[in-house]
């Protein structure tokens, strides 16, 4: 917290001519400490660049955040590598926030679970987000065990569908064979993209990928 106060009065000095700020590897990095940083960004900043990766963020700090997000016209937020515990209350917290300038997301390797991913999609999917062309979600769709099934693919597809990205990272997310043809649909569906990105995709086969390049 005293780091929190520290940094807090050394950014009022400077906010106004910042454009991009990130904090990586803050361990206490929780939602009272949050507010502090993010309290000055609000009043005194044209910020439009936050990174926020491999922090502790859990819902105390995603409410913060979302709160955040809803003042700033942020274009790019980044939470990559987050390693805290947060529910689908505060996936949900950090998502309402997020600003209608906003152009490039990353969850990246952030375990936002299969309720967080649906939500996701269907928020990028909104007309409010028509800004969003960058959505990274490697190795985002888990929660240890717990993977999308083929009817959550289907729906996640479906919402993503209506989306005007240029670029998607979506690799190690465990896709299935079977959830290659609502892949397929959706990527085709989406005009504006550019750029497909699906690393690590170990669990699709080679009738998988058959199936993939053949649609």
């Amino acid at each position: 917290a005293k780091t929190a106060q520290i940094l807090a009065c050394a950014l009022s000095q400077c906010a106004g001519s910042l454009r991009s700020f990130g904090l990586k590897r803050c361990e206490n990095l929780t939602g009272r400490s949050m507010e502090k940083i993010v309290n000055v960004l609000k009043v005194k900043s044209n910020i439009k660049k936050l990174s926020l990766d491999e922090n502790d963020i859990n819902d105390e700090a995603a409410a913060v955040l979302g709160d955040a997000s809803a003042t700033l016209s942020l274009k790019s937020l980044s939470l990559r590598g987050n390693y805290g515990s947060i529910s689908p209350a505060g996936m949900e917290a950090i998502l309402h926030g997020l600003s209608s300038t906003l152009q490039s997301l990353s969850f990246s390797h952030f375990p936002i679970g299969v309720e967080g991913g649906l939500f996701l999609a269907e928020v990028v999917s909104n007309n409010f987000a028509s800004m969003l062309k960058e959505l990274d979600i490697t190795c985002a769709l888990h929660s240890g065990n717990i993977v999308l099934s083929r009817e959550g693919w289907d729906m996640f597809f479906d919402l993503l569908s209506n989306s005007s990205l240029h670029k998607l990272r979506l690799g190690g997310n465990n896709i299935p064979d079977d959830a290659i043809p609502s892949m397929v649909e959706c990527l085709n569906s989406m005009t504006s993209l550019t750029t497909v990105d699906l690393w690590y995709c170990f669990n699709v086969t080679d009738s998988g990928w058959a199936n993939f390049f053949r649609q």
